[in-house]
């Protein structure tokens, strides 16, 4: 106990820790809004038509547009995109409670993913994952009492 009453704690994660966790977290939850605003397709449309009596051929000036990766794909593709999010909270959290080991299983799961996806949304999912790496690799191993390491009783 220090002054007060007030216990002194230790923070769950290091510096280090931290930061990778608040950078992972920060660009995952831009991946999501990303995949809403960001224009990502380009689109181009025009048309013909032709008149049945002189055989005369129209067509219509292009048009020219953009659209989000959302608006392409549905909004099922945000379960796609937010994968690295939920991901990372779970991370965070495990290595909260001390958990380095599932840590290190969700950011392999995750690096698979971006193997699996590397030629088209995987390789944006690449900077949470090398966060991710960071953050497990910062954080403290749990020490196990073992009782061969207790000093013996005189």
């Amino acid at each position: 106990m220090s002054e007060g009453g007030v216990e002194a704690r230790t923070p769950r994660w290091s510096r280090t820790t931290a930061i990778a966790l608040t950078f992972a977290v920060v660009w995952s939850a831009l991946l999501v809004v990303a995949a809403l605003v960001l224009p990502a397709y380009g689109t181009s449309s025009q048309s013909a038509s032709m008149d049945a009596t002189t055989g005369a051929t129209t067509t219509e000036p292009v048009t020219t547009g953009t659209a989000t990766l959302v608006g392409v794909n549905g909004p099922g593709v945000l379960i796609v995109v937010g994968i690295p999010l939920v991901v990372t909270l779970l991370v965070g959290t495990a290595l909260a409670f001390r958990r380095r080991r599932t840590g290190w299983v969700l950011t392999s799961i995750l690096g698979f993913v971006n193997l699996l996806a590397m030629l088209s949304i995987g390789i944006f999912f690449l900077p949470t994952t090398l966060a991710l790496v960071v953050a497990c690799a910062a954080t403290e191993r749990r020490r196990v009492a073992h009782p061969a390491d207790d000093p013996a009783p005189a």
